[in-house]
C-alpha cells in the first residue's frame, strides 16, 4: 500500500513538472478554479439575504441550464476543439482563421436559437413555470438578460477554445478569472444597493463575459492572428458542414448524453420546484466545485493528447495518460472521502447552521459520486478529442439508463438525494469499471511505434 501511494505520488509530480506549458496551465487552471469557487460560494449567502431562498432557486435552475445548453452542443465544440487543434498543430495560421470564424458564427447561431426559442416557449405555454416563480420581481428581464449572456458566452468560448489548444491556457484562464472578477465587482452592489434581483446577476453575469470577449480580441492580434468574423464566409460555413459531417453524429450522442448526466439540479427542479433544487444545490455544490477542479488535470492535458495523436507520437500520448491517471484515483479517492466526512461541517461553514440540508447520508453519498465523476474524467477528456466514440457513448448510455431508472424509483422517497444514489450504484454496479477498460485501451491502442496514423487506422479507432 505504502508503495502504491509513493508510486502515485511520483506520478502526480512528474505529470506537474515534464512541461512548462502544462504546468502553467494547471496551475490557472486551478487559480481559475479557487476564484470560480470563492466566487460561487461566497455570493450564496449575499443570494439569499437579497433575492431570498426561492430566487436562489430560481437562479440555481437558470445556471444549471446554461450548463445544460452548453453540454447539448458538445457536438459543435468538441469538432471545433480537434480541428483547432489539428490546425495550431500543423502552425496553419490560415485554416485556423477560417475554423475560427466558422466556430463563432455556428455557436452564437446556436446560442441564441436555443435561448429565443426556451423564452418564446415559456411565455407563450402557460402553466409551465409555477405563478410564483413568474411573480419573482423582474424575471422577465433577468431571463431576456440570460439569453443575451448565453451569446456572448458562447463566442467568448470559441477563443478560449482556440487558446487551449494553441498552447495558450493559461491567458485562457485569465480570461475566465477576468469574467469573474467584473461579475463580482458589477454583481454585488447592484444586489446591495438596488431592487434589480435577478437582472443584476444575470446583466452582470453578461458584462464580465463581454469584457473578457473584447480583451481576447486584442490578445489575438497581439499574437499576430488575423480573425475576423466576415472574412472568407463560405469556407467557413463549409468547414463548419464538413466537420459536423465527418464528426457530427458522433458528438452529437456524446452531447446528447452529457446534456442528460449533468442534468441533476434540473431534474430536481422541476420536478420539485426551487426549493427541492436549493436543498440540492447547497448539499452539492462544494463537492461539485472540487469536482470540476480536479477534471481541470486532464482538461489541461488535452491540448497536448490533441498535439500528440495528429503527430502519431504514441508513446509519450499512453506515458501521459498513465501518468495523469495515477494522480486522478489519489486525489479523487483523498478529496471524496474528506467531504463525506466533512461535508456537513463545510456547508454549516458556508451558509449557516439554519440553511443546511440536514442528512449526514446525503454527505456521505455526496463524497463517493464525487469519487466515481472524477475518476470518468480522464478517459472522457481523452476519448472525447481523440474522437475515440464508440466505445465512449455505449458507456455513457448505460450509466444514463441505469441512473435514470434509479432517480425515478428513488425521488419520491428520497427526495433531492435520489441523484447521488444512483451515482454511486451505477458506477459501483459496473459503470466505473467501463470507464477503466475504455482508458487502458485507449492506452493500449497508442502504445505503439510514433508513426503517424492513415485514414484508414483512424477510421478504426473511431
Amino acid at each position: 500500500m505504502i508503495a502504491r501511494l509513493r508510486s502515485a505520488t511520483q506520478a502526480m509530480r512528474a505529470a506537474l513538472t515534464s512541461d512548462r506549458d502544462y504546468a502553467g496551465a494547471l496551475a490557472s487552471g486551478y487559480a481559475q478554479m479557487g476564484v470560480n469557487a470563492v466566487v460561487q460560494l461566497g455570493m450564496v449567502p449575499l443570494y439569499l439575504a437579497t433575492i431570498g431562498r426561492e430566487g436562489f432557486g430560481v437562479l440555481m435552475i437558470l445556471l444549471a441550464l446554461a450548463t445544460y445548453i452548453a453540454v447539448g452542443a458538445l457536438w459543435l465544440t468538441g469538432g471545433i476543439t480537434r480541428e483547432l487543434g489539428e490546425k495550431a498543430a500543423a502552425k496553419d495560421d490560415a485554416g485556423f482563421a477560417i475554423v475560427w470564424a466558422g466556430g463563432k458564427w455556428a455557436s452564437v447561431t446556436f446560442a441564441g436559437t436555443v435561448g429565443g426559442l426556451g423564452v418564446a416557449i415559456l411565455a407563450l405555454v402557460p402553466g409551465l413555470l409555477d405563478s410564483q416563480v413568474t411573480a419573482i420581481a423582474n424575471f422577465w428581464p433577468a431571463i431576456a438578460l440570460f439569453v443575451v449572456n448565453l451569446v456572448i458566452a458562447w463566442s467568448l468560448a470559441v477563443d478560449r477554445v482556440g487558446l487551449n489548444v494553441s498552447r495558450r491556457q493559461t491567458t485562457s484562464n485569465l480570461l475566465a478569472i477576468l469574467s469573474q472578477l467584473v461579475f463580482v465587482a458589477a454583481a454585488v452592489p447592484l444586489l446591495l444597493f438596488t431592487d434589480l434581483g435577478l437582472v443584476a446577476v444575470t446583466g452582470a453575469l453578461a458584462l464580465g463575459n463581454l469584457v473578457a470577449e473584447l480583451l481576447a480580441r486584442w490578445i489575438w492580434r497581439r499574437h499576430g492572428y488575423r480573425l475576423r468574423w466576415f472574412a472568407e464566409m463560405g469556407a467557413a460555413w463549409r468547414r463548419v458542414a464538413g466537420m459536423l459531417s465527418r464528426r457530427g453524429g458522433g458528438f452529437t450522442l456524446f452531447g446528447i448524453l452529457q446534456l442528460t448526466l449533468q442534468a441533476d439540479l434540473l431534474i430536481i427542479g422541476f420536478v420539485g420546484g426551487p426549493l427541492l433544487a436549493a436543498d440540492f444545490a447547497l448539499i452539492w455544490k462544494i463537492a461539485e466545485v472540487l469536482g470540476v477542479a480536479l477534471g481541470r488535470i486532464p482538461d489541461a492535458l488535452q491540448p497536448r493528447l490533441i498535439h500528440h495523436d495528429v503527430r502519431g507520437e504514441q508513446q509519450a500520448l499512453a506515458g501521459a495518460m498513465t501518468r495523469i491517471d495515477r494522480t486522478m484515483l489519489l486525489l479523487a479517492g483523498t478529496i471524496g472521502l474528506v467531504y463525506a466526512v466533512a461535508g456537513h461541517w463545510l456547508v454549516t461553514l458556508w451558509v449557516g447552521s439554519g440553511n443546511v440540508p440536514d442528512s449526514q447520508w446525503g454527505y456521505v453519498l455526496a463524497g463517493g459520486a464525487l469519487f466515481w465523476i472524477a475518476m470518468a474524467k480522464l478517459p472522457t477528456a481523452a476519448a472525447f478529442v481523440m474522437v475515440r466514440l464508440r466505445p465512449l457513448v455505449a458507456i455513457m448510455a448505460a450509466e444514463l439508463a441505469g441512473k435514470l431508472i434509479l432517480i425515478a424509483a428513488l425521488v419520491g422517497p428520497l427526495g433531492f438525494v435520489a441523484p447521488l444514489v444512483a451515482i454511486n450504484i451505477v458506477h459501483i454496479c459496473g459503470v466505473a469499471w467501463a470507464y477503466r477498460w475504455l482508458l487502458r485501451r485507449m492506452a493500449a491502442n497508442t502504445g505503439g511505434p510514433a508513426t503517424p496514423r492513415s485514414p484508414s487506422d483512424q477510421r478504426a479507432l473511431n
